[in-house]
């Protein structure tokens, strides 16, 4: 596959994202929260208050709301940005406004709440992987990531909607909006940081092998993991030999296992859990 076909190959599958991003938005919004009195914290948050006052369909009020921001985000983040970002504030407005005609999925305010929150979170976090973002406070949210990375972007996400959620309660005269609200906050932002950044858990592994170099650059090239060299000796034999220490995500696990057994069946490794580990690849 030349260069040409993989560009085209990602972009396709970029929009492939966008796509599904906002049919899941649409329903987290127009199915779940809308019907329900649910605002669920920033500009999504905002066009529910405000379309329970003016009778104009939701995903209209978040599109004009996001104008603004789109000009803001272009500035500051580029053309690729702008025109992804558009894309997905079109589309996900389209939807929310074709969604918004179907009876809600629910009309237990909990389930709303749960199920909302989960879709409308992995909605976001799929646009942010590909470098875009849905509009809105998630425009807001990528500018605070660009200049402090090392907070979470679901904490940050966090912060601004429990501003939504306290209003909520005094639009809608309703403690129990405001309750649900945040409960759909959390979940929302319990799963873009599992979604964006994984289970905390990793996995540290320590390799003794006289096939250390075939290893070790299989984890490096292949696995595309980090490698260090320790140095060590064998109390029985006194003999001096390297021990390969390795962090990675859990998920990478089994292939590893596998692929270092198939190199050296006759490989020492140990296996440990690291509950956190900060730097490259991981958390920063």
């Amino acid at each position: 596959m030349n260069y040409n076909m993989k560009t085209a190959y990602r972009e396709l599958k970029n929009l492939g994202y966008i796509l599904f991003a906002s049919i899941l938005f649409a329903i987290a919004i127009s199915l779940f929260f809308d019907p329900n009195h649910i605002a669920p914290g920033g500009l999504s948050g905002i066009a529910i208050l405000i379309h329970y006052f003016v009778p104009i369909k939701t995903g209209t009020i978040i599109f004009l709301l996001n104008v603004p921001l789109l000009f803001l985000g272009f500035r500051k983040l580029g053309s690729r940005f702008l025109i992804y970002t558009l894309l997905t504030t079109v589309l996900a407005s389209t939807m929310m406004n074709i969604t918004a005609n179907l009876p809600p999925i629910t009309q237990d305010r909990l389930l709303a709440s749960v199920a909302g929150g989960a879709l409308f979170a992995s909605s976001i976090a799929l646009v942010f992987r590909i470098g875009a973002t849905s509009g809105g406070m998630d425009i807001v949210v990528k500018l605070i990531h660009l200049k402090h990375p090392h907070i979470h972007t679901g904490k940050i996400f966090l912060l601004l909607d429990m501003m939504v959620v306290v209003l909520s309660i005094f639009v809608f005269d309703n403690v129990e909006s405001g309750l649900y609200a945040a409960i759909a906050v959390y979940v929302s932002s319990l799963v873009m940081d599992f979604i964006l950044y994984g289970s905390d858990e990793a996995k540290l592994i320590f390799v003794i092998s006289s096939k250390e170099q075939e290893i070790s650059h299989y984890l490096l090239n292949e696995l595309k993991v980090g490698v260090t060299i320790l140095s060590g000796k064998g109390a029985y034999a006194n003999t001096p030999h390297n021990i390969l220490m390795c962090a990675l995500k859990k998920q990478f696990l089994p292939t590893a296992i596998h692929h270092i057994k198939s190199i050296d069946n006759h490989t020492f490794m140990i296996v440990t859990s690291a509950s956190e580990i900060f730097g490259e690849g991981f958390k920063p």
